[in-house]
């Protein structure tokens, strides 16, 4: 059970603060990740105890975060604004074993070793590290004051210095003083530029020049830059980092797609690694938008590229500085429960917000999911209704069942509103073209699914699955930074008889340098003959494509020969995804679960046969994900992670070793089992 913790509120507001009051209900504003994600995980722990369906919860709760997609290159995490908020806690714990913690620390060093080689080529600046005084914001606001005052002091580099005004305290990752000219530095762990960012700008030069003014200081800000990770190949262990005054004004990262390349005239089947990181670099650095940003200027960014949405932000946030002051006003006198108890409830800032989405969002989501009674209409939410329109539903019409669910909350979601009916209709009143299987509480139109996709299943068969490892330090040489690096496949075979040969899985040791010839290994070890001609008579089976097929080509463009990339073409050719049948689509035949609520994630289908179906399950092996030691992806590049950065034994591995193995093989059975279950359901 939970242990109520105590409210530690600071004593002045932070940017943190002031960030998450744009994406968090107020109960949340003051309460760190780790504790509201802690609190989550209990209250979940707590829905299974009480829940008497004790198979049906194992079934919705299999502890994935990543439910119903896979790593994307796109993914970045940004540990250094998780190792800096951690330390800002006034109650958190830091675990220095803990990659991100590690990476963190890591560009926090290398950053400001950056910063300072591209402002201080001359060695004219004295540098500080005000961090190096501790977590006293008086003491180093003090400090901080008295360097810039003191005349002896013209060219300055200020890491971390404190400055505080009307109850904000602001501590930027880097200020350049050169006379007249105050250039503000924030850095972060991404490679891409947010909308976050600006808003982050914004907070650290409003309370900047409110301090600087009031300390008799008549100075301002002149100038932005944003330190963010490079992106560039580079050799293992290292990062690098880029200062650029330009900023994307999305949420999102850039995304390198091949009709980009293919509009400038690349080759997209043949193009190499290296050419592809070049271009993305430009791409990024196109789609930025100058900021001479945070004043006057900014305007013009919103207005010609974010549109109505942007002219919104600008003229609510941005264009009102009273309002800033207000915001921060009304954060400072804001008074939290005494002890840690974050109301649960739906919230349509959870999800609708103008930065970003709510850091435990998928954690929550699993919460409502267990709780389908009281929160039921967010148990679609994601796939079948927006989480704003759900949430909507939850607050109007507490307790309400989907026959209920009205035409108001329907209204607004015309993108989803085609698969909502196709599942409503397949649950309570199937089409005359479809089957209802009572037994496995389902519908699908089975002749339809056997002429336009079973069909096209061999009676060979290549089942596989890849762990990967995804940072910004280069986990191999001459690798662009966020691009996952496959170091684990398992792979079982079918060749035809229905006769499941197991393939031991293929583990990379991270702690080692690796590269071409493993990759090789990978490639080679999942095609079940060397006579290409006889590859092709198979299957290569997979849950969700998108991951694998893009890990093949990238692993095929870095090995850079034309006998691995005619290997992988052959995979990619004749991969059959097993996730696309619970895909709820008008434009194809689905199996629809009633249970699912439109998700598909192998992890919510498994225990449906498990349940429903339980010789299958057995017949092909499979474990129940909550009984082994790793159950997730998340946790298999966790171990991956530690073991790269040194912070797992050799004999610790050798354990991690087979349960990674272990793992990894339950997801191939796991494929094959639905396949069966498939099979089963359209032949009933």
């Amino acid at each position: 059970m939970y242990k109520p913790q105590k409210i530690i509120k600071p004593n002045y507001v932070r940017k943190y603060d002031y960030l998450r009051s744009f994406y968090r209900p107020k109960n949340h504003w003051y309460i760190s990740n780790s504790v509201i994600e802690k609190f989550i995980k209990d209250a979940i722990k707590e829905s299974l105890k009480k829940e008497a369906d004790s198979e049906l919860i194992n079934w919705l709760y299999q502890g994935d975060e990543y439910d119903d997609f896979d790593f994307s290159d796109e993914n970045e995490f940004d540990s250094y604004s998780t190792y800096y908020e951690i330390l800002s806690e006034c109650n958190v714990d830091m675990d220095e074993n803990d990659p991100k913690i590690i990476e963190g620390k890591l560009i926090d060093c290398e950053s400001k070793k950056t910063i300072e080689q591209y402002f201080n080529r001359d060695k004219s600046y004295q540098v500080f590290n005000l961090f190096d005084l501790g977590k006293d914001n008086d003491s180093r606001f003090k400090k901080t004051i008295d360097l810039i005052k003191d005349t002896n002091n013209k060219r300055l580099i200020l890491f971390q210095p404190t400055f505080i005004a009307k109850n904000a305290v602001s501590q930027p990752d880097a200020l350049i003083i050169n006379e007249n000219e105050i250039i503000l530095v924030e850095t972060k762990g991404t490679s891409s530029t947010k909308l976050l960012h600006l808003f982050d700008l914004f907070f650290q030069k409003n309370v900047i020049n409110e301090s600087l003014f009031s300390n008799g200081i008549l100075r301002s800000i002149t100038d932005y830059r944003l330190c963010i990770v490079k992106y560039e190949l580079l050799k293992r262990n290292k990062i690098s980092f880029v200062l650029i005054d330009k900023c994307n004004p999305n949420k999102s990262a850039v995304t390198l797609k091949e009709q980009d390349l293919a509009k400038n005239g690349y080759d997209v089947e043949n193009i190499s690694l290296e050419t592809k990181v070049v271009y993305k670099a430009a791409l990024k650095e196109l789609r930025y938008s100058k900021f001479d940003v945070i004043d006057v200027r900014i305007k013009s960014i919103f207005a010609g590229e974010c549109q109505k949405l942007g002219r919104e932000i600008y003229e609510k946030y941005f264009g009102n500085l009273n309002y800033f002051w207000q915001q921060i006003n009304e954060l400072h006198d804001y008074v939290p429960d005494a002890i840690i108890s974050p109301s649960l409830e739906p919230a349509y800032i959870f999800k609708k917000n103008c930065i970003k989405d709510v850091d435990y969002w998928l954690l929550l989501r699993d919460y409502y999911y267990l709780n389908d009674i009281e929160y039921f209409p967010l148990c679609f939410s994601g796939n079948l209704i927006p989480y704003d329109i759900a949430c909507s539903g939850y607050l109007k019409n507490k307790g309400f069942r989907i026959k209920k669910i009205t035409n108001e909350i329907l209204s607004n979601i015309e993108s989803n509103r085609k698969r909502f009916d196709i599942y409503k209709s397949s649950i309570y009143k199937p089409n005359k073209n479809e089957v209802y299987n009572e037994k496995y509480e389902c519908s699908c139109e089975p002749d339809l699914i056997k002429k336009q996709w079973w069909s096209k299943l061999k009676n060979k068969k290549v089942y596989f699955d890849f762990e990967s490892l995804n940072l910004a330090v280069r986990v191999i040489n001459d690798y662009p930074p966020y691009m996952q690096v496959v170091n684990q496949v398992s792979i079982i075979f079918d060749h035809g008889d229905k006769k499941l040969i197991d393939k031991p899985s293929l583990i990379i040791d991270p702690k080692y340098p690796f590269g071409k010839n493993e990759f090789k290994k990978i490639i080679d070890s999942i095609l079940p003959s060397k006579d290409l001609d006889e590859c092709k008579k198979y299957s290569y089976v997979v849950y969700n494509k998108t991951f694998e097929k893009t890990r093949l080509k990238e692993m095929a463009e870095y090995i850079g020969e034309d006998e691995y990339k005619e290997k992988v073409l052959l995979i990619v050719n004749n991969i059959f995804d097993l996730a696309d049948l619970f895909i709820i689509s008008p434009d194809k035949p689905s199996i629809i679960f009633k249970k699912l609520y439109g998700y598909y994630s192998i992890k919510k289908i498994l225990p449906l046969i498990q349940k429903y179906d339980i010789s299958i399950f057995n017949q092909v092996g499979c474990k129940d994900y909550t009984t082994l030691d790793i159950h997730n992806g998340s946790d298999a590049q966790l171990w991956a992670t530690k073991r790269f950065f040194g912070k797992v034994s050799d004999n610790e591995w050798s354990k991690i070793h087979n349960q990674l193995a272990t793992y990894c093989n339950n997801d191939v059975r796991a494929m094959i089992a639905v396949e069966y279950l498939i099979d089963k359901i359209i032949n009933f």
